[in-house]
This record gives C-alpha cells, sequence and structure tokens, in this order.
C-alpha cells in the first residue's frame, strides 16, 4: 500500500513539473483615452410679429453657467411687450465635444405670462457628430397675465447625453 502510494505522489510530481514546463504567462497592458461629451449655442437671432409699430421688443443673450468656456444657457428677454405679443428666437446648437451626443431634451423655464413653444422640427432626439449643429426655433407668445410695462425673461437650456447610452 505504501509502494503504490509512492508511486502515485511521484507520478503526480513528474506530471506537475511537466505542465509547468507547458505553459506559459501572457501580460496584456494597454492606453484607453475617453472623448469629451460638450454642447453649447453658437447662434442667437431673435425677431417679432411686429410689422409696422416698433412696440415690443426681444433679445436673446447666450452665457456660460459653468465656466468652460461654452455658451450652454439662453437668455430671451422680453420689453414692452402686451397680450398676443409674440417672438421667435432661433438658437444654433453645435457640438464642440469630441464624442456624438444625443439631444435628450429642451428645458425652458419661462414665467407663467409667456407661452413658449418648441417649433417643429424639434431637435429632441437628434443625434449630433463633433463640429455638427442643428436649430432649435422658439416661439415665445405673450398672454393676457402680462403686466404693463413688464420686463419678462426666459431662459432655455439643452440636456445631451452621450448618443448610445
Amino acid at each position: 500500500m505504501a509502494a503504490i502510494f509512492g508511486v502515485l505522489i511521484i507520478g503526480l510530481a513528474v506530471m506537475g513539473a511537466s505542465y509547468a514546463m507547458w505553459t506559459e504567462t501572457l501580460s496584456v497592458s494597454g492606453t484607453v483615452g475617453t472623448g469629451e461629451l460638450d454642447a453649447e449655442f453658437t447662434q442667437a437671432l431673435s425677431s417679432d410679429n411686429e410689422v409696422e409699430y416698433d412696440v415690443g421688443e426681444n433679445m436673446c443673450v447666450l452665457s456660460d453657467s459653468d465656466s468652460d468656456g461654452d455658451y450652454d444657457v439662453a437668455t430671451i428677454t422680453l420689453m414692452n411687450g402686451y397680450p398676443s405679443f409674440e417672438c421667435y428666437t432661433n438658437l444654433t446648437i453645435h457640438n464642440c465635444g469630441s464624442i456624438p451626443l444625443h439631444i435628450a431634451d429642451v428645458v425652458i423655464n419661462a414665467p407663467e405670462e409667456l407661452n413658449v413653444t418648441i417649433d417643429d422640427p424639434s431637435p429632441v432626439c437628434t443625434i449630433l457628430e463633433p463640429c455638427e449643429t442643428v436649430w432649435l426655433n422658439l416661439t415665445t407668445h405673450v398672454n393676457d397675465l402680462a403686466e404693463e410695462n413688464a420686463t419678462y425673461e426666459f431662459s432655455a437650456t439643452v440636456e445631451i447625453e452621450q448618443f448610445n447610452a
């Protein structure tokens, strides 16, 4: 019995040594570079429905809310408006990042005196490759809640995400 056990131990040792001679360790290393997801407003145009009278005015100012060097908030100001006054704002959304993006939503923060709508075609669900642009067209209607001699302001921001997220 002891002889059989000894032979088995020697056989296992020989098999282990043989296996060790036929194995090799392979190591792999690499570097991964990630892209940047970023968008900005690059252009703002304003107009209104007044042809004969210069009563209502609107203007759009682009600002950088997070100090990263691009304009990511559009603030639209309406002065001398009145019920049924309409103005139009056209904003260019630019993919200034290095990867494709998906426009997930457009967030409008407006007071109740203004009805702001996104005109067709809406840029929501649009995929932009780096350096591509798309228009965001807004129509603002002053409703009956507006006060005399009031100035109203609203903002538009665009929520983006990685296109394949």
